[in-house]
């Protein structure tokens, strides 16, 4: 985790409006920044509780909503983050896999009016 954390990642343009992620580790919490076509949105998940908090990400319309936030690393190069946003029927799923200078994102939710997973993105990271 400490490899990775505070690397920014940036995207080409893609139709997730998706501009750069990164990710920050400090105690047992992982925060991840997104910034897109609403601006910048931040969530942070705990390892072992369920975090309480409220975030714009996903949210086409940059309104923050409240969230339950947990992460786990599944690997050594592969973060799996949930979402629950428990006041809406959505829960996301984003699975990040780390190789080198590379950030492979795959998002999902559980409910739809369109496609339930987003087309993969690879963010290559800033500077290198």
């Amino acid at each position: 985790a400490q490899a990775i954390s505070g690397v920014e990642y940036s995207f080409e343009p893609n139709e997730a409006n998706l501009s750069s992620a990164r990710f920050d580790f400090v105690g047992g919490k992982c925060t991840l920044t997104y910034t897109g076509a609403t601006g910048t949105a931040r969530v942070t998940c705990g390892s072992e509780n369920w975090l309480l908090g409220e975030t714009a990400l996903f949210n086409m319309f940059g309104e923050s909503r409240p969230v339950a936030a947990h992460f786990a690393w599944i690997a050594n190069d592969y973060l799996l983050l949930t979402l629950r946003f428990y006041t809406t029927p959505f829960c996301w799923t984003i699975s990040a896999r780390f190789a080198e200078d590379e950030l492979q994102l795959d998002v999902q939710t559980n409910v739809s009016f369109g496609p339930l997973q987003l087309p993969s993105l690879v963010g290559r990271k800033v500077g290198a």
